[in-house]
């Protein structure tokens, strides 16, 4: 019997509601990547992290899974810098490896692809890179998507409902892999 040992959380709106960002992402996409001109703006745009907050709840989650041996992964579509940015920024960082931050944006375009609605490339990478057994993971993501990306590279995963937007979550209500709350993590691990 395989064992969870290994905890993947999407980043954007399951650990932290990153939405007051998307307002300003438009800054970014104004100028290449590897620019002069987008350094300053990232920059610019990461000022704005005050307007973000860690979801209630998230933090006694992550002392419980640290605490309990867990290894904590993140699978993102957002840039590792921003991830990482905003884990130092909310106090985030003592719970994640920078080593163990996995960005969609330079994974899909080092694979030529993209997060097509159940892509399977960002967990499959992650399986890979890490040489681990997909029954040994559970996955956590705010997007239904999310869930069926996971499911693709045959990982089991949950959506989190308290960072979805309404018609991800009326989309997410209609099946049992659902949760309403950060603690309901620590439940399905007990």
């Amino acid at each position: 019997m395989i064992t969870t040992e290994n905890i993947i959380f999407d980043f954007d709106g399951t650990l932290v509601n990153t939405y007051p960002l998307f307002k300003y992402s438009s800054l970014l996409k104004e100028y290449p990547m590897n620019t002069k001109e987008h350094r300053e703006k990232k920059k610019e745009y990461l000022t704005h992290l005050d307007e973000c907050n860690v979801y209630s709840g998230i933090v006694d989650t992550l002392e419980y899974l640290t605490s309990k041996g867990y290894t904590l992964f993140i699978v993102s579509g957002n840039t590792k810098g921003t991830i990482t940015a905003a884990l130092k920024y909310f106090k985030l960082d003592k719970y994640f490896d920078f080593d163990k931050i996995v960005s969609g944006f330079s994974v899909y375009k080092r694979f030529k692809t993209s997060k097509k609605y159940g892509n399977p490339t960002i967990f499959k990478y992650l399986l890979h890179e890490y040489n681990l057994n997909p029954d040994s993971c559970i996955a956590f993501g705010n997007e239904y998507c999310d869930r069926i990306a996971a499911n693709n590279a045959n990982i089991e995963a949950y959506d989190c409902l308290w960072g979805a937007t309404d018609d991800n979550k009326e989309q997410m209500k209609q099946h049992f892999f659902c949760i309403d709350s950060p603690k309901q993590i620590t439940e399905l691990l007990n």
